[in-house]
């Protein structure tokens, strides 16, 4: 049986691109899929998007948290698959992206798999692209950050419970510390999947995964 990808989406009034996300998630060729939508308690119409869609969460939460970290805990908690990712309530998947990705899992066995991000305008014109790098420890602490980009990132749900996942009491960079964690970790296997099987499209304004 092919291992299961779970996808954790947090979002709070998110209705005017949560539907393209779902499609992305729809319509990749990789199908044992496990789609976790937790939502912030949503004061648009974010919930009768997602409820109206062809595409049903396995586990949808809608309550208030205490932020995007704490959404993603709560996400990740009930997540079962093998391999796990979270994108935005307004990024996309490229239809083979978990194909590619979980082929990589599989036969690299590898522990985090990454790729570019895109960035396009509202028109959808891509005007920027951000290649991902496979630094090893020493060039990540000497940069401070993380060569890649998160909306490019999947790994282990075993690598997850490892690290204790993302840090909650931050109100930002819980993602760039539980990714850095990964990296400096000498155990971790990493690996980069190119192709443009993973992308990213975003604007200022939002992110839009592809």
């Amino acid at each position: 049986m092919s291992k299961t990808v779970s996808i954790i989406v947090p979002v709070y009034n998110g209705a005017t691109y949560i539907a393209e996300t779902l499609d992305s998630i729809y319509n990749q060729t990789y199908k044992n899929i496990q789609l976790i939508v937790v939502d912030g308690a949503s004061t648009d119409k974010t919930l009768d998007v997602v409820k109206a869609h062809k595409l049903q969460p396995h586990v949808l939460i809608s309550e208030k948290d205490k932020g995007m970290y704490d959404a993603l805990r709560k996400g990740c908690d009930k997540a079962t698959g093998e391999y796990m990712c979270y994108i935005n309530s307004d990024d996309r998947l490229l239809p083979t992206t978990l194909e590619k990705v979980v082929n990589k899992f599989e036969t690299e066995k590898c522990d985090l798999v990454f790729g570019d991000v895109n960035y396009i305008n509202e028109q959808g014109d891509v005007i920027f692209s951000y290649k991902g790098v496979n630094f090893g420890a020493k060039a990540i602490k000497e940069i401070c950050r993380v060569p890649f980009a998160q909306q490019s990132s999947f790994w282990t749900r075993e690598m997850y419970l490892k690290t204790g996942g993302f840090d909650s009491s931050l109100k930002y960079v819980a993602d760039s510390k539980f990714l850095l964690q990964i990296c400096l970790d000498p155990s971790v296997k990493r690996l980069m999947c190119r192709n443009r099987s993973v992308n990213t499209d975003c604007t200022a304004l939002r992110s839009r995964f592809l």
